[in-house]
Parts: C-alpha cells; structure tokens; sequence
C-alpha cells in the first residue's frame, strides 16, 4: 500500500506526514524517520492523531527506531526523539517501542519492564499475550529467576500452549541449566503443532547433544522432519526455513560423528 501510495502521478514533489511515513515504509529513509519522529514530538501535549491518519498508528515507530539505531550510540541520539512520542501514545504502545529501543541496555530494559508492568491490566487472561514479553525484558533488565518465574507459571497456566513451555526452556538453557531446560523442551515438543514441531525438535537435539545423548538428538530431528512435511514448491512460507535449519544440524551431527578418526562429539551450549 505504501508503495502504491507513493507511485500515484499526482504525489510527486509533494509532502506531509503521510506521505513520510509511506516513504519510511519503502524506503527506509533516516531523515524521514528524523522528521517524523520530531513533528509528533512537537505536538506532544495534543495528540499524535493531528499529524494525519497514517502517522495516528504507531507501527511506522518501530521502522523509525530499526532505521535510526543501529548501535549503542545511536540509541542514545535517538531517545530524546522517541520520548515525546511516548507521552501522546497508549501505554502498552510506548511499551513496545522502549522494549525495541532498549536493545541490550540493562537500564532502558528495566524501564521498558516498568511501562509495560503499568499498562497491562491484572488479568492473566488478558494480559497473556505480553507474559512472553515481560520475561524477556526481565532477563535483558538482570532479573532471569523473574522470568523463569513468569515463564513456569505461564506453563502451568497454559499447559497446552507451546509457547511457554519453549520460551521456559530457552531461557534456562541461556542460563546454563541445561538439565533443567530439558523437562519443557519434552513437553513443548509434546504440545507443539505444524511448524512449531520444527523449532521444538531443534531445541531438544540441542539440549540432548549438549546433554551427550547424541542418539537422542538424532532421533528427535528424524522426528521432527517427519511430523512436518516439506511445503510445496514455490510456496514460500517459514515452515520451508525451519525445516532447512533442523536438517544442517542434523548433517552438522552426522559429520562430527562419521568423521574417521575424530573422537564422539563433545557437548555443547544449545
């Protein structure tokens, strides 16, 4: 739409908040994300929406922030553009951009950790969408046993639901508890569906090779490529892009362990 937009007879030479922000979309352009980002700020104490309809929506914000920063200092450039933005934005929409913003900065992750706790509404029911979220930014703000925390009871809740399960796993696997990642790598592969096989089964052969269960890690990629048949061709979806990374760690095992005269594969970090 962006594009089409921007390829009509009658736009061009012109200007305005719209059309910058269509522009941002396609192009990807720094000052364009600049202007924007300062026009809005400027409007701070009205509302976002007087910039025009595309700009009312946030999403362009999240291009803007991916074009402008791309290393430590330029997120230190680019927050006094970005918090005027936030005053005149709902909650959990600042939330989301100071969490994209936040990188890997303890700090501004721990900031990013306090907006959203403060926006979402109480409700596990309502709120389960950011639980994934809130771990996250509990682990980059230094506070990983919150998030295992967070992570065990959003399995428990939701037994059913891989996610939980996988991020638990993951995330304790991160931590170095690789024998303590394996019980949720079982039960995430036990609950997983389609692709979700995929990125289950690659998990677990990691943590049972890191284990030195290479027979087990084998066996859990034979299983996953099995369970989820390769998409058809010319349909390119991410199933195709799963199934490509499970099979290079299977041929990356069977190397190391077909090579003559190597000794067994030692273990790893999954």
């Amino acid at each position: 739409e962006a594009a089409a937009l921007l390829a009509l007879p009658a736009l061009a030479g012109a200007d305005g908040p719209d059309l910058r922000v269509a522009r941002l979309l396609v192009e990807e352009r720094p000052e364009d994300a600049r202007w924007l980002l300062e026009r809005v700020g400027e409007q701070a104490g009205g509302q976002a929406g007087g910039q025009g309809g595309a700009v009312a929506g946030g999403d362009w914000v999240y291009t803007a922030i991916d074009v402008l920063v791309k290393t430590p200092a330029d997120r230190a450039a680019a927050m006094p553009l970005l918090l005027p933005v936030m005053t005149v934005a709902p909650g959990l929409e600042a939330a989301g951009w100071l969490d994209m913003l936040a990188g890997d900065d303890p700090a501004l992750s721990g900031a990013a950790l306090v907006l959203l706790h403060a926006s979402l509404s109480g409700d596990p029911e309502r709120d389960r969408g950011y639980w994934l979220d809130l771990a996250s930014l509990q682990v980059r703000a230094g506070q990983p046993e919150a998030a295992v925390r967070l992570l065990r009871q959003g399995a428990e809740r939701w037994p059913e639901e891989f996610t939980f399960h996988n991020a638990l796993s993951r995330t304790l696997a991160d931590l170095g508890r690789t024998q303590e990642a394996l019980a949720p790598a079982e039960r995430a592969w036990a609950v997983a569906a389609g692709d979700q096989k995929l990125r289950a089964g690659l998990s677990l052969a990691k943590l049972r090779k890191a284990l030195g269960d290479v027979p087990g890690a084998i066996r859990a990629l034979d299983e996953a490529l099995a369970a989820v048949p390769e998409p058809p061709e010319g349909v390119e979806v991410r199933t195709r892009r799963y199934r490509q990374q499970v099979a290079a760690y299977r041929a990356e095992i069977i190397a190391v362990i077909s090579a003559p005269g190597l000794p067994a594969p030692a273990k790893d970090t999954p």
